[in-house]
């Protein structure tokens, strides 16, 4: 209050005063008081782009072990492939080319029923046992080249009967599977149980058995009953 009541009294003065008398008056512009720069906001760190990996593989479960001998025959039939052409194309002897070509089309005679045989008793019967058969059935497949390499004498055409340690093995691992499944279907008879050691049965007991039927049964056949049906 006493503030302004000196400021009307300083006010009134100064109106009576001459005006070469009156006092400068000086405005007073209040002074701007600092602002403070904004805070920035805290810098957050760019997280690495994550690289993008795969979902897991859908499993089968159970199936794995066939699966990976379907995955060993491809690479095997793929490595043997070459082998007859480019005997051919590097001008190898007839007897070489015809190991390279037989190499490989043994190999795909035998896919149909070897894959048949395989994941059918896998699905029905025993993954399990199907995969153990399965590999031994590989094993037996490397081993056709190599019995032509050791045994071949260098001439043209596979070594007989030595060749038939590796492919009649690889018949009677095909033929149990495929009757195991036969037997639980048909039947409900489950071969795995019977025999007790299957890895050792189909390619020795199987085998054996149709190596005799094919060499001694099968021309019996041909030369008393199929050769009546046949006049050229």
């Amino acid at each position: 209050m006493r503030v302004i009541t000196t400021s009307l009294f300083i006010g009134m003065a100064a109106a009576f005063v001459p005006t070469g008398m009156r006092p400068t008056l000086h405005r007073i512009t209040p002074t701007t008081l600092p602002v403070a720069a904004p805070i920035a906001a805290p810098i957050k760190p760019v997280a690495p782009k994550a690289i993008r990996i795969a979902p897991p593989a859908t499993m089968l479960t159970g199936l794995e072990g066939p699966g990976l001998v379907t995955a060993v025959w491809t690479l095997i039939a793929l490595n043997f492939m070459p082998l007859g052409p480019t005997a051919a194309l590097t001008e190898m002897s007839p007897g070489q080319q015809k190991w390279g070509d037989r190499t490989f089309m043994n190999m795909m005679e035998q896919a149909p029923i070897f894959f048949a045989a395989l994941w059918s008793h896998a699905f029905f019967c025993s993954a399990k046992v199907a995969t153990g058969l399965g590999m031994i059935y590989l094993g037996l497949r490397l081993c056709y080249p190599i019995i032509w390499l050791l045994l071949g004498g260098g001439g043209v055409g596979a070594p007989f009967p030595q060749i038939f340690l590796s492919t009649f093995p690889q018949y009677g691992i095909a033929f149990y599977l495929a009757l195991g499944v036969v037997l639980k279907l048909g039947f409900g008879i489950c071969l795995n149980t019977m025999v007790g050691f299957p890895l050792a049965v189909a390619p020795i007991a199987f085998g054996g058995g149709l190596w005799f039927f094919a060499l001694n049964i099968v021309p019996i056949l041909q030369k008393n009953i199929f050769k009546k049906f046949f006049t050229a």
